[in-house]
């Protein structure tokens, strides 16, 4: 292969603090295997932080290419800007905020070696608050082809900045899409429908930073409204057997302010009758909010219906 690097690394930066950026390029340049070449991409020109963080970084290793955007331009559109730049055969997702085990790469590319008919490859996840604290662990996750091929329409398992893939693979979907959010669902969910190889492995190679309050009510109601348009999008894929994707017609589905104002009202209700439920179990006001909800409006239901499906899909499926 020469010079070109086995693994292309692709991590976009926006506007995380200089201690997490540190520690996420710090937890990639000193992983275990070392044939890599490392993309950062700045989406915030305006950032002078961001920038001179990530220079000191290239100065003292050459296997950093750094990549200013001239504006923002969103998630999606600047790891599209690294995919085509990438050198390797493989490209490794990595997020400014988060932490990768020092053998994720090591562990990877051992399963390429050993199963070369994957494409993608997602692992497993600890959780870590703002501080970098330890504060949990997702739970098992779907690891086999056949598992995540039947339940991926459902949920995603598959923990985007932990990904490594095949470039080809990436190219071939020609990247990702404009979305408001879950660019990489529907990444994952076109790569299924056109028979790309998906598994996981169940090491925790990831530390994956949660924030508070990094949900707010409307994003709630934008994820919900994506998903369900990806998934919408997906069936008519399998269906027509073509795709007819449309920012225009996602923006159209997703804009609905009255829809909006009375999901938000019901969702708050829900989520704080479920508070009330953990704090007491035999709370009859908390599952009264709750049941209210689900009965009075149907993005709740939907919600909670495919979050109920996709946790029995995958403890089926990890013989739980």
């Amino acid at each position: 292969m020469g010079n070109v690097p086995k693994i292309s690394v692709i991590m976009s930066t926006y506007n995380e603090e200089t201690k997490e950026l540190s520690s996420a390029i710090d937890s990639i340049l000193q992983q275990s295997y070392t044939d890599f070449e490392f993309i950062i991409i700045i989406d915030n020109p305006n950032n002078k932080n961001l920038l001179s963080t990530v220079e000191k970084y290239a100065e003292m290793d050459n296997r950093i290419h750094i990549i200013s955007n001239k504006k923002n331009m969103g998630l999606a559109a600047s790891l599209n800007i690294g995919l085509q730049e990438a050198n390797g055969e493989l490209i490794a997702r990595m997020d400014a905020d988060d932490i990768s085990a020092k053998d994720r790469f090591e562990r990877q590319i051992a399963h390429f070696l050993n199963h070369p008919s994957t494409d993608i490859l997602s692992t497993n996840c600890f959780y870590i608050d703002e501080d970098g604290k330890l504060i949990g662990k997702k739970s098992e996750i779907p690891t086999t082809k056949e598992a995540i091929e039947k339940i991926l329409p459902i949920g995603s398992s598959i923990i985007h900045p932990s990904v490594m893939g095949k470039k080809v693979a990436f190219l071939k979907m020609k990247g990702y899409r404009k979305l408001e959010t879950a660019e990489d669902y529907d990444l994952w969910l076109r790569m299924l429908s056109a028979g790309i190889i998906i598994r996981s492995l169940p090491d925790y190679l990831l530390y994956y930073r949660i924030r508070k309050n990094s949900m707010t009510k409307s994003n709630v109601y934008r994820q919900i409204m994506t998903d369900i348009f990806i998934r919408e999008d997906y069936k008519k894929r399998i269906k027509d057997k073509s795709d007819v994707f449309s920012e225009k017609k996602y923006k159209k589905f997703i804009t609905n302010n009255k829809q909006k104002q009375k999901f938000n009202y019901y969702y708050e209700r829900f989520t704080l009758g479920v508070e009330k439920i953990q704090k007491n179990k035999f709370s009859l006001t908390g599952y009264g909010d709750v049941l209210s909800s689900l009965l009075m409006n149907k993005l709740v239901r939907y919600m909670f219906k495919m979050l109920l499906s996709y946790k029995v899909m995958v403890k089926k499926a990890c013989g739980e």
